[in-house]
This record gives C-alpha cells, sequence and structure tokens, in this order.
C-alpha cells in the first residue's frame, strides 16, 4: 500500500469518547451560500473501526428509527471529517468555521459534529442523523428552506508565516453517483460517498505586500503524505524548494481522502485525478470497482474550482495563472495542464511518477491491468492518464519544466527517458532536467549539491513570467552537441541504474524574452538565445553552440494554414543584416509550423516568421540522409530577389571541418544512388557541382548571386548539398533537396 497518511484508529478513539458515552443531541440545521448546515452535538460517543454518522433527508418529518432508515441517505463521515482533522495540520485542536445562521460565522466547540448538504432544488426538506448501527438518532424537527447555488469557500484562520500574510479556506464538496449533476458554479467534485467532505487551500501573499489586481498566481500540488501546510513558501529552503512568489499569489491545496483499509481509517490520495464514480471510501478499499465504472476526474474539479474563484474575486490574472507540483502533486500539474491548457500560462513538475501504481486499492480507481476508462474527452484509459505520454486536449499546451532524478527510488528512472522522448516528439516545447536526485530532498540520494537543485528557472515564481495568451518558440530536437552523434546530452535508456549523461536537458538551456513577442496578422518574431551567460552556472549549455528545431505555440494573431509556406530567417538581434540562417517553410497539415534545425551560439538572436507575398521563395522537398552528426539541413540567407549579388545557400549539420558536394540544377528528381536520393537532375539538364568545406560547426555557404535580370523571375531552381560521410550507409550524407523560385 502506498497510503499518504498513518492509520487514524488511535486518534479516533479518543477524538470523540467520554465517560458515559450518549447518543446525538442538539441536532441544528439552516441554509446560507448554497448549502445546508447540519450541526450537533456527538455526546461523547465512541468510534471505533470504521463507524461513521449517515444523515438522511425526507420531504416529511421524520418520527421512527424506521423513517430513517427508510429515507434517502445523503452522506456519511468518519469523525475525522467531522473534527478537522485535515486542519490540524496550520491549526492544532482547530475546529471548523462555518457561516452561521443568520449572519456572521461561528466556529464548532470540541464536542460537535458536522455535514455540509448541497441542495440540487430549492425545497424545504427534513434532517436526521444517527451513528453506525445506533438505534437512536436525532432529527429537524422544522424543514429547512433552500436554495441553489452561490457556494464558496469558508475561511478558517489567517496568520502570517515566514513573513507571508495567508487565509486558510475549506469548502464541503457536492458528491453524487451521477457525476454529470451539480449545481450552477459547483460540480459534483466527488463519488455519493464523499458527499460533505471538506477540503482545504492556504492563499498567501508576498512579504511586502500584495500588488495591484490582476496578478499572478501559482497553484501548489503536495506530494503522497503531505498536506496544503507542507509546502507553504515558509518551508521552501528546508525541503530546497523555491516556493516564494512575490509579485502575486501562491495558493496550496490538499487532496486526501479518508477511506477504508480492511476496517481501518487511513488517509489515502487520490493522485490529483479522481476516483470511480460508484467509489465508496467506507467499504474496503481493496475491493474491486465494477467492470463498467468509469473513474471521474474529481480533483481535476476541485482544482478548476479553486482557479475560478481565485480569478474571480481574489484578483487573479486568468492569462497568468500556473500550476506546479512535487512527485504525485507533479504529475498532478502534468495531468491537469495535458487535460485543461487553455487554463495555464506554464506548469513545473517537479519528480512526478510515469507509472500507475496500484498501492492506494483497486476501489479507488482500478487497476493497471483493469484499466478503467475516464470521464476526459475521448475516454482514454486511466493509464494513459497516469502514465504521462498523451495530449488530451488539441489546444497548445502550456509552457512546462520538468525536474526527474536518476537516483530516484520512488518514482523511479525507468520510464523517464520514454516521456522525455515522447514529449521531444510532441514539439510541445517542455524543458526537461535530470541530475542525479533521489526524490525528495530527505531521500538516500537526496537533493543537496544536484546539479540543477534550486536553479532560478525552477522556483515556481519563474512560472509567472509567461502568460495563457501569449505565444512562445517551442524548443526540441535539441542537440547541444553536434560532433558527437545522436541527440546530446543523451538520458540513456529506460533502465535503472540510469545509463545515459549523468546530468542534462533538454530545452532548459535555451531562453527568450517575452516581451519581444510579435505576433500580429502579418508576421511573427521573438528575441531568443541559447543561454551562455547565466548567473546560476547549472543553467548556462555545455558547449557555446547548439543546433535546434522551434515550433510557433500558442499563436494569437498569426495564422497558419495547412500546408502554408512562410518565410523564416534568424538573425543576430543586435545586427539585424546578420542572418544565420533563412528560407521557406512548410507548415504541417495539421497547420503547425515548425522550423527544423536552427542554428545557435552565445549570441542573442531575433526568429522572425512573415508571409511571402509572391508565393512560396525556398521550399525544402524530398528525404534526406543521415550521417554522423545527424540529418544534414539546408536553406537560404535571404529571399531569393533580383538584384541579390549575396544570396547563397546555407548547408548546416554537415561533418565538421570537412568536404562535401552542392549541386545545383534546373529540374528536380528523386533518384537513388550511393545509399542517398538525389534530387537535382545531374545529366538533362546538366547540374552544376561545387566544392563546399564546412567550418568547426557542420555549417558551410554556397553562393548563387542573383543578377539585375528580370527575365529571371518566377524561374525556380533545384539545389542539394551532400557529404563524405562513414556513418552513411553508402559514405554519403545528404540534405533534402530545395527550390528557390527568384522573386
Amino acid at each position: 500500500m502506498r497510503f499518504s497518511l498513518c492509520p487514524l484508529s488511535a486518534a479516533l478513539a479518543v477524538a470523540c469518547s467520554g465517560v458515559g458515552a450518549s447518543a446525538q443531541s442538539g441536532f441544528q440545521g439552516w441554509h446560507r451560500d448554497g448549502q445546508t448546515w447540519l450541526v450537533w452535538n456527538d455526546g461523547g460517543v465512541t468510534f471505533t473501526g470504521v463507524e461513521n454518522w449517515s444523515i438522511h433527508r425526507s420531504p416529511t418529518p421524520f418520527v421512527t428509527l424506521a423513517d430513517v432508515l427508510a429515507a434517502e441517505r445523503i452522506g456519511q463521515l468518519y469523525p475525522f471529517d467531522c473534527k478537522a482533522e485535515r486542519l490540524h495540520a496550520s491549526l492544532p485542536g482547530g475546529t471548523w468555521t462555518i457561516p452561521a445562521a443568520v449572519t456572521g460565522t461561528r466556529s464548532l466547540t470540541t464536542s460537535e459534529s458536522m455535514f455540509v448538504y448541497t441542495p440540487h432544488a430549492a425545497v424545504p426538506e427534513y434532517f436526521a442523523v444517527l451513528k453506525t448501527g445506533a438505534t437512536t438518532f436525532d432529527k429537524l424537527s422544522v424543514p429547512i428552506a433552500q436554495t441553489v447555488g452561490g457556494v464558496k469557500p469558508h475561511l478558517q484562520h489567517s496568520g502570517t508565516d515566514g513573513g507571508h500574510p495567508y487565509d486558510v479556506y475549506a469548502y464541503w464538496i457536492d458528491g453524487r453517483s451521477d457525476h454529470t449533476s451539480g449545481v450552477p458554479g459547483f460540480p459534483v467534485m466527488g463519488s455519493a460517498s464523499c458527499h460533505g467532505v471538506p477540503f482545504l487551500f492556504g492563499v498567501y501573499e508576498p512579504q511586502a505586500g500584495l500588488p495591484t489586481a490582476p496578478m499572478p498566481a501559482v497553484v501548489f500540488l503536495h506530494g503522497g503524505g503531505g498536506s496544503h501546510w507542507s509546502y507553504r513558501p515558509s518551508r521552501g529552503s528546508t525541503l530546497l524548494l523555491d516556493l516564494d512568489v512575490e509579485n502575486g499569489l501562491y495558493v496550496s491545496c490538499d487532496e486526501n481522502l479518508y477511506l477504508n483499509y480492511q476496517g481501518t481509517v487511513y488517509g489515502a490520495a487520490t493522485r490529483w485525478f479522481g476516483t470511480c464514480q460508484l467509489f465508496d471510501r467506507f467499504a474496503d478499499v481493496l475491493g474491486s470497482p465494477a467492470a463498467n465504472d468509469v473513474v471521474v476526474n474529481y480533483a481535476q474539479r476541485r482544482l478548476q474550482w479553486i482557479i475560478d474563484w481565485l480569478q474571480s474575486t481574489q484578483g487573479v490574472d486568468p492569462q497568468r495563472t500556473a500550476m506546479a507540483g512535487l512527485s504525485l502533486g507533479g504529475r498532478g500539474t502534468h495531468m491537469f495542464a495535458r487535460a485543461f491548457p487553455q487554463e495555464l500560462c506554464a506548469a513545473l513538475a517537479i519528480v512526478p511518477p510515469t507509472e500507475f501504481e496500484g498501492g492506494e486499492g483497486p476501489a479507488l480507481m482500478g487497476t493497471p491491468t483493469q484499466p478503467l476508462p475516464t470521464t476526459l474527452p475521448g475516454s482514454p484509459l486511466v493509464t494513459d492518464v497516469l502514465e504521462p505520454f498523451d495530449l488530451f486536449s488539441a489546444a497548445d499546451q502550456p509552457f512546462t519544466r520538468i525536474v526527474c532524478g536518476t537516483n530516484d527510488t520512488v518514482a523511479p528512472w525507468t520510464n523517464k527517458p520514454t516521456l522525455y522522448d515522447h514529449l521531444d516528439a510532441l514539439r510541445t516545447g517542455a524543458s526537461m532536467y535530470w541530475d542525479g536526485r533521489g526524490h525528495t530532498h530527505g531521500s538516500a540520494a537526496g537533493w543537496a549539491g544536484h546539479y540543477f537543485t534550486l536553479s532560478p528557472k525552477h522556483a515556481v515564481e519563474s512560472l509567472t513570467t509567461f502568460r495563457q495568451n501569449q505565444s512562445f518558440p517551442a524548443f526540441h530536437a535539441i542537440d547541444h552537441n553536434v560532433a558527437q552523434a545522436g541527440q546530446q546530452p543523451d538520458p540513456g535508456d529506460p533502465v535503472v541504474p540510469a545509463n545515459g549523461s549523468p546530468v542534462g536537458t533538454w530545452g532548459g538551456w535555451f531562453g527568450w524574452d517575452p516581451a519581444s513577442i510579435v505576433d500580429d496578422a502579418a508576421s511573427w518574431s521573438a528575441r531568443l538565445w541559447l543561454e551562455t551567460a547565466s548567473t546560476w552556472p547549472a543553467d548556462n549549455a555545455p558547449l557555446p553552440t547548439a543546433r535546434a528545431s522551434v515550433t510557433l505555440r500558442r499563436l494569437q494573431t498569426f495564422t497558419v494554414v495547412p500546408h502554408e509556406v512562410l518565410w523564416v530567417e534568424l538573425a543576430n538581434a543586435t545586427t539585424p543584416s546578420t542572418v544565420y540562417w533563412s528560407g521557406g517553410v512548410q507548415a504541417g497539415a495539421d497547420g503547425v509550423l515548425t522550423i527544423p534545425d536552427l542554428p545557435f551560439g552565445g549570441q542573442q538572436l531575433r526568429l522572425s516568421v512573415r508571409r511571402v507575398k509572391d508565393g512560396p521563395a525556398l521550399v525544402p522537398f524530398g528525404t534526406a540522409t543521415s550521417g554522423c552528426p545527424g540529418v544534414p539541413s539546408i536553406g537560404g540567407n535571404g529571399i531569393p530577389f533580383v538584384n541579390t549579388p549575396g544570396f547563397a545557400i546555407l548547408h548546416s549539420n554537415a561533418p565538421l571541418s570537412w568536404v562535401g558536394l552542392g549541386v545545383f540544377g534546373t529540374a528536380p528528381t528523386n533518384l537513388p544512388l550511393f545509399g542517398l536520393s538525389v534530387h537535382v537532375e545531374l545529366l538533362a539538364p546538366p547540374a552544376l557541382l561545387v566544392a563546399l568545406l564546412s567550418d568547426a560547426t557542420g555549417s558551410a555557404t554556397m553562393p548563387i548571386p542573383i543578377p539585375n535580370v528580370p527575365g529571371l523571375v518566377d524561374l525556380t531552381y533545384y539545389v542539394q548539398g551532400a557529404w563524405f560521410d562513414g556513418c552513411a550507409p553508402g559514405g554519403f550524407s545528404a540534405s533534402r533537396g530545395l527550390a528557390f523560385t527568384i522573386q
């Protein structure tokens, strides 16, 4: 079992026991803020095992015990739910504070218990309460008039911790057997057995005071065994996490459920996703769910509701709401981003598990061998949700950082290289890091001294620099050492112990300036760079040059249609006339534009994309043949206009300081020769062969001066580069073909 809390039976007997135990009494009820509040004196009743309170409702008065047992049971609660057990982490010995009957609030006494009912109809109803197996009950003699909607969280306590003013809020969820029901603004957030269960979240302000609204916020999800209080900002230095948010709000949530494990009450995590629709937390969690059950994303709904409340009442900017989490919370963050990318500006997943571990018990969400469908669009299986390889929304993902450890024994390294490869292939732009850390700062391998520990890029506040309504360059297919075959650094095979580079990142050694982004109807551009001058050494690339592909994500005004050809230039940001790469690039069938294999050095660059008024100027075609450094690429240094004496073809990712041939002709072809595909007709009409010599970065220039001859306009020529290469099948590697049309 991988439960998040210890068994609670020992505390249980103390919490509600007393001399001369008597039945519950003093039952009261009232309706406020869209919910019905039921309070009673527990009379010192002793609870053992998984005994609980049972609450019933009826349109007619209760008279006998038979009336109660025949009426609808709307909920059950363990004493830990009633006695604010989850509140004690932040308020030791505290009791629930709830709306009073008319105005203001009231805090329960230590001898009182409670239940919160969320009605779905504005009808008067009677209520009764009794203990498991009891023969006496308490009831309301007068029905409670009720309304529907308007549910909100309720302040439990406030204070200052580590210089951060904070408020801790509670909310009591609606649990139903029909997960599609609910009331306006308050969806069903648990199975029927979870009706009335309380949850908490803490809201922390900056030490220097709140900024002007709308302000950014980071929502943090704790790991298994943690709570909202475990990850408050003041604990960050102890945990080797930077949890301070000084330009907005930091919000820490909790999600554990009290449930039955073989007759003992435990607190267990629902993995920040949810439970089976028919999950009964009062039955043994080791039981199997029905074969036709479905896993409902209740926990994600709770997070959505909290985020909506923060944005509608607390001044949080919907465009700058981010999420971060550790361990189970890291996976919860990544799951939420994959399902609801439009709700986050950025995400940070730290040491997330990548396997569906069955430790919490089959009744919660089935087993890996019996994967149940979920309620996410397309009904993906729960294994597909918990093993984070697939996306569940067509919307672009928020910018995401993922940090893992090769010595993690709780969320093992085994699946991490597979995850990294998969996310890289999806071109989402996720920055993925690894070093030798263990699962947490207190694990055997620890975090202290490991390569990326406390990188400023892993501070939760760093997420607030991004915006949900702003496009960004997504880096992928990154190679930080073109002299070595394959993608470097290499995380290795999905094995333990890890056999790849001991530390590395894909994406983390690149950066861009959000303020520099131009995204209008005619063009897109941004200033970007390879990180070489960071004051934090681990954030600097290991070599002064690298290559990466860039995909434009979250485009706002600049639209791209499927198969559209656009003009791309990569130039020096301070000397725009210095162009390092340019050419026509065709969008995919999905309308996504990827600019492949761009060269980066220490200087800041400007990547610009614009439409070509006169049609596609340079269009790559055919297939390339890979060699020692990878796939050779080809492009132009500008638009091939008439009277452009400096026009040239740029070859890159070739063998370093080596020789090759450039081919220039007037007709295309697709001829197999020496193990490669020749894309320029060599003989009829004859092509021109030009000797090429690559430099130390694997780049070469092939000048093709275009004279001032109007008759050249609209003529198309074809070029290709080939290199002597011992790693290629026939001893030659080659680029794709490139067609350029004189403008």
